[in-house]
């Protein structure tokens, strides 16, 4: 189906009023070693000073829904292991989110 312009505009703006109103409601499920989840968490933080929407967290632990699955986590398999590395960097530098160890 295509829409006219117009309505996409009209759209859009609806879609923005809503979000400016705080009655858009994100729950947001990380787990708390995932380097994605901090970059993400970041995303959602930045784009709710913006927009004003509430924002649920809800820990998970990935790692024991891998395990219940029979999934491998990528870092396990070398070629995604290699990728994940590259892909993580070039996210970080993308989004502006700073990566480090932590601290021991």
């Amino acid at each position: 189906m295509l829409l006219s312009s117009k309505r996409i505009g009209r759209n859009h703006t609806k879609l923005q009023r809503r979000y400016t109103s705080g009655s858009t409601h994100i729950k947001y499920y990380y787990d708390v070693v995932s380097p994605w989840s901090y970059i993400g968490l970041h995303i959602l933080s930045n784009a709710k000073k913006k927009l004003h929407f509430d924002l649920a967290l809800e820990p998970f632990f990935l790692g024991g829904i891998m395990q219940t699955t029979g999934n491998k986590p990528p870092i396990s398999l070398p070629a995604k292991g290699k990728y994940q590395q590259y892909d993580l960097l070039r996210s970080s530098k993308f989004y502006n989110v700073p990566l480090g160890q932590p601290s021991k």
